[in-house]
């Protein structure tokens, strides 16, 4: 009896302990179940989108990498101009490029290039008849400038010429210019006239 009641005393907590075990079978049994019940859902799916799943994972490569590379882009140009760099990404070097390139008339610039103290210059005629340019100015807010020089080049409707100043004021490479434009001409007519850009010519130094 002795032995029979210690038995019956030790088998109570081995018994509590079985019931434990069990019910952390269960549980570990519906967990599986629920991990295979996901896996049976999405595995198909993503073996069935295989292209679709890449086509993701390379989207996002891309997503992250290109701001990393506008940056170091951006980086790299402020650091050799910075004024260059804030005229481009304000807007300003844009605008001024549309505007010579669209707006300004009779006389537009359709290309500009300072390197060291030589300005090149490609001017084109939008009026419909002949043209005589005979001033060029050139001011300065940033960088080289403030010089004018008298000529006498004409210009058939339409029509584009280089030109080239020399002995212009230096502007050193990886510095910017910005400068304001004023450009005197006359018609086949004889008439005079004055055209005074609305925007600076912006131009990074060679």
């Amino acid at each position: 009896m002795a032995i029979g009641s210690e038995n019956g005393k030790a088998g109570g907590p081995l018994n509590a302990q079985h019931t434990h075990q069990q019910g952390a079978g269960a549980f570990a049994n519906k967990k599986s179940n629920v991990h295979l019940a996901v896996n049976e859902k999405v595995w198909p799916f993503i073996k069935r989108n295989r292209s679709f799943t890449a086509a993701l994972i390379v989207l996002g490569g891309i997503l992250f990498a290109f701001p990393i590379f506008y940056l170091a882009v951006i980086g790299a140009s402020c650091l050799d101009s910075p004024d260059f760099c804030i005229c481009k990404y304000s807007g300003r070097l844009s605008q001024s490029e549309n505007y010579w390139l669209t707006e300004a008339k009779p006389l537009s610039i359709v290309a500009h290039r300072w390197t060291g103290n030589s300005l090149e210059v490609a001017i084109n005629n939008t009026a419909g008849e002949r043209l005589t340019m005979t001033g060029f100015a050139i001011g300065s807010n940033t960088g080289p400038g403030g010089a004018y020089r008298d000529m006498s080049k004409t210009f058939e409707a339409n029509q584009v010429l280089e030109m080239s100043f020399i002995d212009m004021s230096d502007c050193k490479p990886n510095s910017t210019y910005d400068a304001n434009v004023t450009i005197t001409y006359r018609s086949a007519e004889g008439i005079e006239g004055v055209q005074a850009g609305a925007k600076n010519i912006i131009g990074y130094c060679r």
